[in-house]
């Protein structure tokens, strides 16, 4: 039923949509590339905080139990669907996906991916 990649949490979550929910359970990259050929746009939609799935992937949001390394080849997917997540604040501090990735010690993949899709996030 790819419908439902389209079709958002129930709002008791401030899930947002499917993938939001996946990138909260540190899905893989097999299931992130699924939900996004299932619904593209995916990419760019907020959750009910105004998180988008690039954050999600960058570990904002995700429960303590749940924290990992941060997937460079999901950080690529999220950011060929929607590149302009890149230059998007995650909280009230204005931290951009570049900080979140530092914070995250993710690998030189990601952040060269980051700095690719946004350059000023490096001023």
């Amino acid at each position: 039923y790819p419908d439902a990649a389209s079709m958002p949490a129930k709002e008791s979550t401030g899930l947002g949509l499917p993938l939001h929910a996946a990138l909260y359970t540190r899905a893989g990259p097999e299931v992130v590339a699924a939900l996004l050929l299932a619904y593209p746009d995916a990419a760019s939609k907020p959750d009910g905080d105004g998180l988008h799935p690039l954050h999600y992937s960058l570990g904002m949001h995700v429960p303590s139990d749940q924290t990992g390394k941060v997937e460079p080849e999901v950080v690529a997917a999220l950011l060929l669907a929607y590149p302009d997540a890149a230059s998007m604040p995650a909280d009230e501090e204005n931290k951009l996906p570049l900080h979140l990735a530092a914070e995250k010690q993710a690998g030189s993949e990601v952040v060269a991916a980051l700095l690719v899709a946004y350059p000023d996030a490096a001023s």
